[in-house]
């Protein structure tokens, strides 16, 4: 699995697997980016900021599901 770093560990992964890293990281760089907009123009940041951090737990927890514990120190 492509995560944009790499381990030792050999990974074994399909193609939905792929794509769903892939969702998850495209959504959590959007969120991010519209989340600094809105802090440094200082409009209410409160609701994305809580969206911006459900997604970035989600895709840890698709690394540690899907990867290994090593894939989170790349």
């Amino acid at each position: 699995m492509y995560l944009l770093h790499a381990t030792e560990d050999a990974h074994v992964e399909n193609d939905f697997q792929l794509w769903l890293v892939f969702f998850c990281n495209f959504l959590m760089v959007i969120t991010g980016l519209i989340f600094m907009y809105k802090l440094f123009t200082l409009k209410n940041a409160k609701k994305i900021g809580i969206t911006f951090g459900i997604i970035l737990l989600i895709n840890y927890f698709l690394i540690l599901l899907f990867g290994s514990f090593f894939d989170l120190l790349g």
